[in-house]
């Protein structure tokens, strides 16, 4: 059986959405900044990872992209069978 484990990127905005889904889903919810690592200045609030495990055994991560680094751009892949 394979798991889908989502890891998504986001501009500054991924602790506002981690939250968001937390109150969909449910689960436990845990959230590392850039600061927990030493960051200081502008961006230290920013998350690092973040990780939602629902109550169902689902897993979604998350980042925000760290300063200095272009925002992520959204991307639509298709695979041909």
């Amino acid at each position: 059986m394979s798991t889908l484990n989502p890891y998504v990127s986001f501009d500054g905005t991924a602790k506002a959405a981690m939250e968001n889904y937390q109150q969909v889903f449910g689960g436990e919810l845990t959230i590392n900044t850039f600061g927990v690592l030493g960051m200081q200045g502008e961006g230290s609030d920013g998350v690092m990872h973040a990780q939602l495990t629902t109550p169902a055994g689902s897993t979604l991560m998350a980042s925000d992209t760290p300063p200095g680094m272009p925002a992520p751009r959204p991307r639509a892949t298709s695979r041909s069978a």
